[in-house]
């Protein structure tokens, strides 16, 4: 599915798609804005992979990163609230409010953003060659606990620090 998104100065700018599929939320209930990874690994026993698109498989179904998914993981973002084993739209590529953490500071808008080992998008560099998956929109102060800001989920490449 894709939504239109004008990324520019108010009443300007381009329009970008927006990449959104309809997942199912695997390993506990899920909330808007949580970090997500698709279960290629298939962790959740309901996961099999015997069918590519069916509801059990790690094409379609969802998880909380773990730490083997920093540098592999296919990120996503919730757009709603949702129950265990339930269905729920993701964003893969676009805008989105997202849940954005880091240990100590502030994130900056154009600040990277990392796959971590929790639900929200980490600010603080895992180390040289981590994938990026996401860009602050916004400025966010003091976030040390997971708090929703605005980001553009892509998948940018590589962290150089």
């Amino acid at each position: 599915m894709l939504w239109p998104q004008t990324i520019g100065p108010s009443g300007g700018g381009i329009d970008i798609p927006q990449v959104v599929h309809n997942v199912r939320k695997r390993g506990g209930d899920g909330v808007i804005g949580q970090l997500c990874v698709l279960d290629l690994s298939n962790a959740d026993a309901a996961v099999d992979n015997n069918s590519v698109g069916e509801a059990d498989s790690g094409l379609r179904s969802v998880r909380v990163p773990v730490a083997g998914d920093q540098n592999a993981g296919v990120a996503c973002v919730l757009t709603k609230a949702v129950t265990d084993d339930q269905d729920v739209d993701a964003v893969f590529v676009g805008r989105v409010k997202a849940l954005v953490q880091k240990n100590s500071g502030n994130i900056a808008a154009g600040d990277p953003l990392y796959i971590g080992t929790s639900t929200a998008l980490d600010a603080d560099s895992p180390g040289v060659g981590k994938k990026i998956v996401a860009i602050a929109l916004e400025a966010v102060t003091g976030p040390s606990s997971a708090t929703l800001a605005d980001v553009w989920i892509g998948h940018f490449g590589s962290s150089t620090s």
